[in-house]
């Protein structure tokens, strides 16, 4: 057997051949790889590298960058609104607020999300999860409806369940925006001391879903520093204890290894939250999208 605590570099390996080729490090980059998704428009994972340089690198500015993030998006939402790549991040759509808003993106975005869940086909699980995604900060109420509806027709889903755990978590913290590497930028008490925050606290309290605790304990984790940065102590480590109480083995039915199967998105792989009373295997740490490690 492997060590039981297995660097996070690892957990990297079973991706790194599901990459393109290359990054794009400046915008001649991506001009080469917007080219090639001519002749081979379904190729998500060129759109999701291009969705990333668009939104987070310094090279290309705000406004070349929006028209771009547009056609990315909206291609994705309208054409492939399962792609995993709709749960990054780079997907989201800002009205106001940030350098990278676009109201006009968002209204056609917002059109195409909500045709999805009108009609009388139901969605896949998969377009539930990319929804709540979406809305999650610019329309959080419609975004806990469709987290509401999607287990009522996927029960079991681990995607809908995580992402809906990060809707609560954010609600809980009062996050009202991020920027673009998806860190929190502004906070709002009233979302956090209002009705919808003791909610989403009550339901974190109570549930046995591990996926649900995944997405919510990775969402506290991620924006710790962020509270940290705007000396918002009290309610940092008040996170923080959440965040430990809701990994107590008793939690999840003393299967501490049921946690290491999380499906969060495979861009958060990275990340490895760390939570007392709890070690996982190295081959379960090997598959595994969030891992609560011993410390």
């Amino acid at each position: 057997m492997l060590s039981r605590v297995l660097p996070a570099v690892f957990l990297f390996a079973p991706f790194l051949t599901a990459q393109p080729l290359f990054s794009p490090r400046a915008p001649a980059d991506a001009e080469k790889l917007e080219a090639q998704l001519e002749t081979r428009p379904d190729d998500l994972a060129t759109r999701g590298i291009l969705l990333r340089f668009y939104s987070q690198d310094p090279s290309i500015t705000a406004e070349r960058a929006k028209p771009l993030r547009r056609k990315h998006i909206v291609w994705l939402i309208e054409h492939k609104p399962e792609a995993s790549v709709l749960a990054q991040s780079a997907a989201a759509l800002d009205r106001s607020g940030s350098s990278l808003a676009d109201p006009a993106a968002y209204a056609e975005a917002d059109a195409l999300w909500r045709k999805h869940f009108s009609g009388s086909n139901r969605p896949a699980a998969e377009v539930y999860a990319n929804g709540v995604n979406f809305y999650k900060l610019s329309d959080p109420p419609f975004a806990r409806k469709l987290a509401d509806d999607g287990p009522a027709s996927y029960p079991a889903n681990s995607r809908i369940a995580s992402a809906k755990g990060t809707l609560l978590a954010l609600t809980i913290l009062g996050v009202k925006q991020v920027d673009r590497f998806d860190r929190a930028s502004a906070f709002d008490d009233a979302i956090a001391k209002g009705e919808e925050a003791a909610r989403s606290r009550q339901e974190l309290e109570t549930t046995a879903s591990a996926d649900l605790l995944g997405g919510a304990a990775f969402a506290i984790q991620q924006h710790q520093s962020a509270l940290m940065m705007r000396n918002r102590t009290e309610q940092m480590n008040d996170a923080a204890a959440l965040g430990e109480h809701l990994f107590q083995p008793h939690r999840v039915g003393r299967q501490p290894d049921r946690l290491a199967r999380v499906a969060l998105p495979q861009h958060q792989l990275a990340r490895v939250i760390r939570f007392p009373g709890f070690a996982i295997d190295a081959d379960i740490a090997l598959e595994c999208t969030l891992c609560p490690l011993r410390p």
